[in-house]
């Protein structure tokens, strides 16, 4: 072979080389490129009975600050729309809590949304919810629900054990080598950004509910050019205090729903003085607690309580986040003021139960976007409230917990109100005290173009109940421009109570 021959076959193979090189590296750096979205299997536990839908995982930086940050796995489940020209915007929605334990699990009943008649509806699991990974469930936690929730029945667990089981759970998941303080509203915001991206959309539609309206809103706030219009369902504002006011929200709405029973001139004559008498009760328990079986809800066994005052106001405050019930108010709260066992064995199991949250993923973003802004001397003095009630705190995780829950530098926006001329249909229910009408329209002031509506006689979440709600969210999406007709609202006419005739 010439000295030429061989040098043409050595070049040859050089240049080969280099591009199987080339090629290897452009493959896998396309193929592991972050974020980026991964078909895969749908797990039988959350897939849909019928409908056409996609599924797989969004795979971001756990830490986007950080270059060696490992990447975690957000579920995404995409249901395809029934038309055959889909309209090009389609709907995110996920869920509240903070911490609810999954997104996914709605996905099953996908097919009943309306909204698919016209566009996709896409299911977005957050950064340390059940199906994510890591996911921050804390069986720890549910331990101590489950088996010690008892005999006082007042809504209080025993505090060390409780604080000793949130430390457990600490420690496991920052063994596991999970960073803590990036499960956040923030974080949670670029993910849905990420997606956004990834998934080539243009612009879409956020649908948030509750907590999750807070989340929306902060994707609004730092990314809104992708962001055509949402629909805010029973909103959690970011510059307002669950903890400092919680007590206060609750008490009041009784005494609204109380209030307005004694103004309806049939049902105050049938159920009179609900006011005092509830009042009355609280008192009453706080002397001689009161001893009931109930059927343990996570159990089936059955269990004697002692209900106190305390359990009587929790049980009260359960009572009202049902929206079904309150139709039904007199009624019960008749019954209840007569210490009927029935009622009592039926209404005092919500105390019982094991809430499904993502426990640690609920303590991240507690401890670093509302304690952080909040005045904890405020927890237990409510002024305004009656006698039997002083000194009670309700927060949405314990305030122990601040102590040692992993916290990254403040951002003092985490607790700014959100300023926007994105379109939004803004809802609350008329007797809600978790996130009350007077927070839905002060989300309101501050977005421009939004619209507000308040459903008569509706708790928490009135889209997902009235009947007029789904219909407004769909003549919203397909007009963000315009008011959304009340019409439904008006023919369905004023809210009555059950008077028991």
């Amino acid at each position: 072979m010439s000295i030429y021959a061989w040098e043409q076959r050595r070049n040859f193979l050089i240049n080969l080389c280099a591009f199987l090189l080339i090629f290897q590296l452009a493959t896998t750096s396309q193929g592991e490129s972050v974020p980026r979205f991964e078909l895969a299997s749908i797990p039988d536990s959350i897939a849909p009975a019928s409908g056409e839908v996609e599924f797989g995982h969004l795979v971001v930086y756990e830490n986007r600050a950080d270059s060696n940050s490992p990447t975690i796995k957000l579920p995404v489940m995409i249901g395809k729309s029934r038309a055959e020209n889909s309209r090009p915007d389609p709907i995110l929605f996920t869920v509240g809590g903070p911490g609810v334990i999954s997104t996914m699990r709605g996905g099953r009943d996908l097919n009943a949304w309306p909204y698919l008649d016209d566009r996709d509806f896409i299911y977005f699991e957050q950064r340390g919810a059940q199906y994510a990974q890591p996911s921050l469930i804390g069986p720890e936690i549910d331990s101590i629900l489950l088996n010690n929730s008892g005999e006082r029945m007042n809504g209080q667990l025993d505090r060390d054990e409780l604080i000793a089981a949130v430390r457990r759970l600490r420690e496991r998941l920052e063994a596991q080598g999970i960073d803590l303080t990036c499960y956040s509203t923030r974080e949670s915001a670029a993910d849905i950004e990420d997606l956004r991206k990834v998934l080539g959309i243009e612009k879409w539609n956020l649908y948030g509910i509750s907590y999750s309206c807070r989340l929306m809103l902060e994707v609004m706030r730092r990314y809104p050019d992708g962001v055509r219009a949402v629909i805010l369902d029973s909103p959690l504002p970011p510059d307002v205090s669950w903890d400092e006011t919680s007590i206060d929200r609750y008490w009041s709405n009784v005494m609204k729903l109380a209030t307005h029973c004694g103004a309806d001139s049939v049902v105050n004559e049938k159920y009179p003085n609900l006011k005092d008498r509830l009042l009355d009760l609280i008192k009453e328990a706080n002397e001689n607690p009161i001893a009931v079986s109930v059927t343990h809800p996570a159990t089936g066994q059955a269990v004697q309580v002692s209900i106190d005052g305390e359990g009587i106001f929790r049980i009260l405050a359960a009572y009202m986040g049902n929206t079904s019930y309150i139709y039904s108010f007199p009624y019960s709260m008749d019954l209840l003021c007569r210490k009927n066992t029935e009622v009592l064995a039926f209404l005092a199991p919500s105390l019982l139960g094991i809430p499904e949250y993502s426990w640690g993923m609920r303590y991240s973003i507690w401890c670093n976007e509302e304690f952080p802004f909040d005045d904890f001397g405020k927890f237990a003095r409510h002024e305004d409230l009656p006698a039997p009630l002083s000194g009670l705190e309700w927060t949405i995780v314990e305030p122990e917990i601040y102590d040692f829950w992993p916290r990254r530098p403040l951002d003092t926006l985490d607790n700014q109100p959100v300023f926007s001329q994105i379109p939004a249909l803004v809802v609350n229910g008329q007797y809600d005290p978790d996130t009350p009408p007077e927070w839905g329209k002060h989300v309101c002031e501050t977005l421009t173009n939004s619209y507000y509506f308040e459903y008569p006689g509706q708790g928490h979440l009135p889209l997902f109940i009235h009947p007029c709600g789904r219909q407004m969210g769909i003549d919203f999406l397909n007009d963000p421009s315009t008011r959304p007709s009340d019409s439904c609202l008006v023919a369905s006419g004023p809210f009555r109570f059950y008077s028991g005739e």
